[in-house]
């Protein structure tokens, strides 16, 4: 690990990062900090210079301005520096991560007998476990157990990557594993040191009563997450009082009250907040509340909740005064008789280190859907799981749409937004959301023409499909696929493992279903057969299954999600029709919003995809 910033450090001085090439970080660290000067006056003078670990593509230095032309001419020669035309990749950390700002352990911190969090696993992703051996690429873990949610067989298993339910100790009593607990062999890139637990996680370690448990207490190590310390709340630390100025998940920043404003670094379980009788207040359970008394690091809470009879019912409750949030409007006036109100504080001005306040951020609920915004993982979309101590939150992306395959990261606060109003394209939102009448043509006629109950001879209808030997019926899933208009359609499905074209025949009023293996036609039993709605990620050619238009083929032109914190989504589609074995498709009418499951991936070959690539990028850019 790289030398530390140097204590006396002016807190106005900012921190650039300087990008180099994959294992020249060392070295181009020990360069700057012999080309610094150590005079604190002197323009060269640099403060600190460090690297997260020797991997690192970048090294990050605190000094007054590493754009000068004396960095830029000695940096340029410097081996392992990133150029662009002759110019070094130089760029200054936001003011608004600068509070993250933290290098990463390295390896040699995953040792025996701390604890870390599972970053990537097929099954234990995101949970906090206790390391009982470490070697040099594996480490043995500890965790709680969990189940799978399907446990048909590991192919299901693999397609399923929903999280599983947790196992709950005291339910189950017979588990196989020593303690409660299963031991997993994982790679040490796999891990990270943990920083928090959550209150579920920890009260199931407590009741395992496993020997290392008790040796090695998570709740005594690790911070509760519901512990956040936001900038200017006041606390106590060793009988005297300050205000909270940078919280970096492991160690508080503190200015201490009186005249010489001494700032101090403590750490989270070192101090308390400080209320008083009246404060609005927030929990992470109960919601607002308000104090009733303050006894050392304990408070009592009023709140008030919700019963069967659907009345607001007070209740005092006793919490921990550093799991509270104080409220930044005005307290309310509760009516409990005991409550006394208070004059609110006047908030302390912001710290020199983040110059202006940053613009507000939403607020965000847990299982909400986000979208990255900065960094490496910017644009990618994801759940909030859980919000960590230093403005952090850990998001599980959702790399590869409807496979349901993610990868959980821990990212800063700022670098996340909801995505509740985020679409594809912006201009999206000003589309016609009702659907169209496609106009009249001959040369625009779908190939598959809706059934008409007026025709002379009309086709029977589902009821009279329904007989009583028939595998499916209305309260099957795939009910829509006994629809008229979708006879002789070749659809894309999923059978056992893998996806294969299937066509829909008529003979004598039942429908069939058959598929093309080996030269030879065989009948698909419907029950075994799964469909796959399109995801974010899909730009391929869709059916449609339901509505007025069913059984046509339609290709995207945006999508925006439902609700935040709900996996559906809005499609905006054109309607085609196809073309020939190469030829591209045809568009037939003006966009047209549908709800996800009203849409199916298509069956489309693999002639006919390069054939219509061009399509897709036009009508997604258009």
């Amino acid at each position: 690990m790289a030398s530390a910033f140097h204590e006396s450090v002016p807190l106005a001085s900012p921190i650039w990062q300087v990008r180099v090439y994959k294992g020249y970080a060392p070295s181009v660290a020990e360069k700057i900090r012999k080309m610094a000067s150590h005079d604190p006056d002197s323009k060269e003078c640099v403060f600190g210079c460090s690297h997260p670990n020797k991997s690192s593509i970048r090294v990050y230095v605190q000094a007054s301005n590493m754009r000068s032309d004396y960095w830029l001419s000695n940096l340029r020669t410097t081996a392992g520096v990133v150029c662009r035309r002759g110019i070094c990749d130089i760029s200054r950390v936001p003011l608004g991560d600068v509070c993250h700002f933290q290098p990463a352990s390295d390896d040699t911190a995953l040792k025996a007998d701390t604890w870390v969090r599972v970053l990537r696993h097929e099954l234990y992703a995101g949970d906090i476990g206790f390391v009982c051996t470490s070697g040099r690429i594996h480490a043995t873990v500890l965790l709680l157990p969990r189940i799978h949610s399907t446990s048909i067989t590991f192919a299901r298993a693999q397609d399923d990557k929903r999280r599983p339910i947790q196992v709950l100790l005291p339910t189950h009593n017979d588990l196989s594993w020593p303690s409660d607990l299963v031991s997993l062999r994982i790679k040490k890139t796999s891990l990270c040191p943990a920083t928090h637990i959550d209150p579920v996680t920890a009260r199931l370690f407590r009741q395992s009563k496993d020997y290392h448990v008790i040796a090695h207490p998570p709740w005594a190590c690790l911070r509760p997450t519901e512990w956040t310390f936001q900038p200017g709340e006041y606390i106590l630390w060793r009988g005297r009082l300050g205000h909270v100025t940078i919280d970096n998940g492991l160690q508080l920043t503190v200015v201490l009250d009186g005249e010489q404003q001494e700032e101090i670094t403590a750490r989270w379980d070192h101090v308390t907040k400080q209320f008083h009788s009246g404060d609005a207040v927030t929990t992470l359970d109960s919601g607002d509340a308000h104090v009733i008394q303050v006894s050392d690091t304990m408070a009592h809470v009023l709140v008030k909740k919700v019963l069967a009879d659907d009345r607001e019912h007070p209740q005092i409750i006793i919490v921990p005064c550093n799991s509270l949030t104080k409220l930044q409007s005005p307290p309310l006036q509760p009516t409990h008789s005991s409550v006394v109100p208070q004059a609110i504080l006047t908030k302390p001005p912001a710290h020199p280190l983040l110059g202006t306040e940053p613009p507000p951020l939403p607020m965000l609920s847990r299982h909400e859907d986000v979208i990255v915004t900065h960094g490496r993982h910017k644009g990618w979309h994801g759940m909030l799981q859980e919000h960590l101590p230093g403005y952090r939150v850990l998001i599980r992306l959702d790399k590869y749409g409807a496979t349901r395959q993610f990868e959980h990261v821990i990212l800063p606060r700022a670098s996340v937004q909801p995505a509740g109003t985020a679409i594809y394209r912006k201009d999206a939102a000003t589309e016609v959301r009702e659907p169209t009448p496609i106009p009249e043509g001959d040369e625009q006629e779908p190939n598959n023409s809706a059934w008409d109950p007026n025709a002379p001879t009309p086709d029977p209808t589902l009821s009279a499909l329904m007989l009583p030997n028939h595998p499916m019926d209305f309260a099957h899933r795939n009910f829509w696929l006994l629809q008229p208009v979708l006879r002789g359609t070749t659809i894309r499905a999923k059978f056992k493992t893998q996806f294969i074209p299937v066509c829909i025949q008529t003979s004598d009023g039942q429908s069939s279903f058959t598929r093309t293996y080996r030269g030879r036609e065989h009948t698909v039993d419907p029950n075994d057969l799964s469909f796959e709605h399109p995801g974010r990620r899909h730009r391929c050619r869709f059916l449609v299954i339901h509505g007025p238009y069913a059984g046509q083929h339609a290709r995207p032109t945006a999508w925006e999600v439902v609700k935040a914190g709900s996996p559906q989504l809005r499609w905006y589609v054109r309607l085609v029709t196809l073309g020939g074995e190469g030829d591209t498709d045809t568009v037939i009418s003006p966009t047209m919003c549908m709800a996800d499951t009203d849409l199916v991936v298509a069956y489309e070959s693999a002639t006919a995809r390069i054939a219509n690539q061009q399509l897709a990028h036009d009508l997604m850019c258009s």
